[in-house]
Formats: structure tokens, C-alpha cells, sequence
């Protein structure tokens, strides 16, 4: 019998999808820029967090050749943030096409967010 363990990181990605609790320092963000190929794919973006307020937020991103975080990436994702008060579920959905998008929860607390992230 084998088992294979993969990372929630190489999972994102490999396959675009992220499922999993992370803590987020006050005032930071995390998130991941997703690479969309020629074929359309739908996602789902759900965030509940824990024990504060969170702000996630999903869009598209300069269509460049790199996975690295510009500022002005993040700043063009947070133009469509929304609020998501404690205990509460949003969820946001759709088709994502062929270029870069970037998803990002934040915390806008004075003290670390525990929140539950499903992308996919």
C-alpha cells in the first residue's frame, strides 16, 4: 500500500485548487495568482472566517508570463473586494478564460484572522 501526500501549495498549483485553513498576520493578505490555459474553467471562491472580519477578493490580472505578486496585481483583485462578517460564507463564482487571475483574502483586524479558504 502507498499513500502520496502532496502540499496544499504544489495542489494550488498543479491543479488550481486550494482547501484549507490559514492565519493571516493584521494587515496582510494571502492568496495565489491562478494561470488559465485555452480551456474555459469554472471556480468557486468561498471564505468564512473564524474568529474576525476578512475581505477576499477575486479578478484578472496583467496577462503577463510570471507568478510573481506585483503590487498593482493585487491592487486590480482588491477593485472587487467584498466584506465577509465572523462565522459568515461567501461564496463567488463563474468561468475563467484564458489569461491571469489572482484571488486574496485580507485582513483588515489588529489581530491574526483565522479563516477557511476553498478555491477550486
Amino acid at each position: 500500500m502507498w499513500f502520496v501526500w502532496e502540499s496544499t501549495d504544489a495542489k494550488m498549483k498543479k491543479e488550481g485548487q486550494f482547501d484549507n485553513e490559514v492565519v493571516i498576520p493584521p494587515g496582510k493578505d494571502f492568496g495565489y495568482i491562478i494561470i488559465v490555459g485555452p480551456i474555459d474553467v469554472p471556480y468557486t471562491f468561498e471564505v468564512t472566517p473564524v474568529n474576525g472580519r476578512a475581505v477576499m477578493a477575486f479578478g484578472r490580472v496583467d496577462d503577463g508570463n510570471t507568478e510573481k505578486i506585483m503590487a498593482k496585481d493585487l491592487a486590480g483583485a482588491l477593485d472587487n473586494e467584498v466584506d465577509v462578517g465572523v462565522g459568515q460564507t461567501k461564496t463567488k463564482g463563474g468561468m475563467l478564460t484564458r489569461g491571469r487571475y489572482r484571488w486574496a483574502v485580507a485582513n483588515p483586524n489588529d489581530k491574526p484572522l483565522r479563516v477557511k479558504i476553498r478555491f477550486g
